[in-house]
């Protein structure tokens, strides 16, 4: 077999070592197609011969891959994408056919959106559900020395002032935080609406033992949800038996860590990194209506 690692160009426009990785694993792919650019480990959507799509990934070591495989076997993970096998670093998992949110949500009603963030709740609820694995979860404080990086280096590159910094760089972390398998990811372009009706999770690469409150943070920055829309997503992981107390606690903190984390994906993308700018201002704004006792 050719070396999967290389990722030499055929004639027909296919990686052709993967295309026999994907066959060796019982797959014969006559087309495949990038799905992601922008994560560490790539996803495919490969059609077969004969009729029926898959889709392909590969993950950045068999390690990280056999994580995956193993948080997707879990009762607890039901409506990410089934993995189907593996071979070292290359997992074929089922292809969910649908339309994803952020294409689906603009053509409909206003409270479409609330019902589909009310659903991502409660989906979120149950994987975060029953006992953790083994794996260890970053402590909250391995959160804060992350963003205070992050801070100060926007500090240097003069994006924030140091009025901003100075006051996010202060909020302080729980000295615990529940944690279980989190999805790290939960927005409308990861949220597959199908055939038929459901809304299903993808992008199931991140899936990681970290604190619940930052899965949530994660969450309502990523989609981003309004006030409205965040206590609708509340509503739901409620109802699905999820407990946000520890979220809600230190609310301001989870956010702000969880802004870092989208600060360093997209420091190099300026144009996606203003958002992520304008969010910690107004958080700072909140910070200061909090301090000198204006309501929220």
């Amino acid at each position: 077999m050719a070396d999967p690692r290389r990722d030499t160009m055929a004639t027909s426009g296919l990686i052709a070592p993967t295309l026999e990785v994907w066959s060796s694993l019982g797959f014969p792919v006559v087309g495949q197609r990038a799905l992601s650019r922008l994560g560490a480990a790539r996803a495919f959507r490969l059609d077969l011969r004969g009729g029926g799509t898959v889709k392909g990934r590969i993950f950045p070591t068999a390690r990280w891959a056999a994580r995956i495989e193993r948080f997707l076997s879990l009762p607890r993970a039901e409506g990410l994408p089934s993995p189907l096998c593996r071979l070292d670093r290359f997992m074929v998992l089922e292809f969910v056919e649908g339309t994803p949110l952020d294409e689906w949500l603009p053509r409909q009603p206003l409270d479409r959106e609330a019902a589909a963030a009310r659903a991502a709740g409660l989906w979120l609820a149950q994987l975060h559900r029953g006992s953790p694995p083994a794996d260890r979860a970053p402590a909250p404080s391995r959160y804060a020395q992350r963003l205070g990086v992050v801070l100060r280096r926007m500090l240097r590159a003069r994006l924030l002032g140091a009025d901003v910094v100075g006051a996010l760089g202060r909020l302080t972390p729980p000295a615990s935080a529940s944690s279980a398998v989190t999805h790290g990811d939960i927005c409308p372009e990861n949220l597959i609406r199908t055939p038929a009706g459901p809304i299903r999770p993808i992008d199931e690469e991140r899936l990681a033992v970290r604190p619940l409150a930052y899965d949530l943070a994660r969450t309502i920055n990523r989609w981003p949800l309004s006030a409205r829309l965040e206590a609708a997503f509340l509503e739901g992981y409620v109802s699905g038996g999820g407990r946000p107390a520890g979220f809600l606690k230190h609310r301001t903190f989870w956010i702000a860590a969880a802004l870092a984390t989208s600060a360093e994906y997209r420091w190099q993308q300026p144009s996606r990194l203003r958002p992520i700018l304008a969010a910690l201002d107004r958080l700072f704004t909140v910070i200061s209506d909090t301090t000198t006792g204006h309501d929220r």
